[in-house]
């Protein structure tokens, strides 16, 4: 802004002018000075946390609330330390609160008893903690670990499943529209330990069998293990197998069946890894399966409980065939 004196102006007004000139010159240095040195164009910087949560910890115990900085991305490292003891059972999962009294998961259960795993969620919460909710330890075997939020939201994460394949993907849609997508459950009631709750069998050797998901549910509180096996002799039957299909699709009948109870149990095929499974008590957990398959007549998946259950334990699972 310029002020050039004009033949004619007063001193007056030239002075008065003058004096609105410096005060808004001095306005908008006082704006720039008082700018947030993390603001930068209009656009605020990410802001982020990172706290240890839980540290050689040796009994399930919920975290103290993490701090707040408006994070909307969440994530847990944990980390079991077996030291010269062993770590046998895990349940870790993100909880969030409204009130920082009543407190709702909102990421998957961590289950893994050996190494390090990641655990994720999206969505701002005012209160957010880690919540061990199962640790089981012997000799020094313990627990660690570290929790890491930021303001910028993560995708695919959340409450439930993992997302690692869509819903509308093409295995899936292609399985309902042709008639090849299976379920089935089963319950057992007082499961000795390492008992064999569920087997699925391939049954072909022409089609593969694609693992969707399986939802799991105890009335007391269990771990579940899910591995790769062969042979087996001597099974109870099958259950009844539903078809997870759209209305006009082609009814199949599938080649995998479901087998429990065999004289000889299937064996442990190789060094496929067994996944472990927490199951907290009246709680329903769904694993997502993806990525697992099998081809052949002897090739099966089995479900099973390492230590004894007094109670029920249900297992419902969902495949594809292709």
């Amino acid at each position: 802004m310029n002020v050039t004196p004009t033949r004619g102006m007063k001193a007056g007004a030239l002075i008065t002018a003058l004096i609105l000139l410096a005060l808004v010159a001095g306005s908008a240095l006082g704006l720039a000075a008082f700018r947030p040195a993390a603001e930068v164009d209009g656009y605020g910087a990410i802001q982020t946390v990172s706290q240890q949560v839980f540290n050689q910890v040796t009994s399930a115990v919920p975290s103290s609330t993490v701090r707040n900085v408006g994070q909307s991305e969440h994530q847990v490292m944990y980390c079991a330390l077996p030291g010269t003891g062993a770590v046998n059972s895990v349940a870790i999962q993100l909880e969030a609160s409204f009130d920082g009294n009543t407190w709702m998961r909102i990421s998957d259960i961590g289950t893994a008893i050996s190494g390090c795993s990641l655990l994720e969620a999206g969505g701002y919460f005012p209160n957010v903690r880690v919540n061990l909710v199962t640790l089981g330890v012997t000799g020094n075997g313990s627990l660690s670990a570290w929790y890491s939020g930021a303001s910028s939201p993560i995708s695919n994460a959340g409450q439930g499943t993992l997302k690692n394949r869509a819903t509308g993907s093409p295995l899936y849609g292609n399985s309902t529209t042709l008639g090849h997508a299976y379920a089935d459950a089963i319950s057992f009631t007082n499961p000795g330990a390492g008992a064999q709750l569920l087997t699925l069998v391939s049954g072909s050797s022409t089609k593969t069998v694609y693992l969707d998901k399986a939802t799991i549910t105890s009335t007391a509180a269990t771990t579940i293990t899910m591995f790769g096996a062969t042979g087996g002799s001597s099974c109870t039957g099958t259950g009844s197998v539903n078809q997870l299909t759209l209305p006009w699709a082609t009814q199949n009948v599938p080649s995998a069946t479901l087998e429990w109870a065999c004289s000889t149990p299937p064996t442990e095929v190789g060094s496929f890894p067994a996944v472990y499974i927490a199951v907290p008590a009246n709680q329903s957990v769904t694993i997502d399966l993806s990525g697992y398959s099998s081809l052949g007549l002897t090739d099966m998946w089995e479900f099973s409980n390492p230590a004894a259950v007094t109670g029920t334990v249900t297992i419902a699972l969902q495949w594809f065939e292709q």
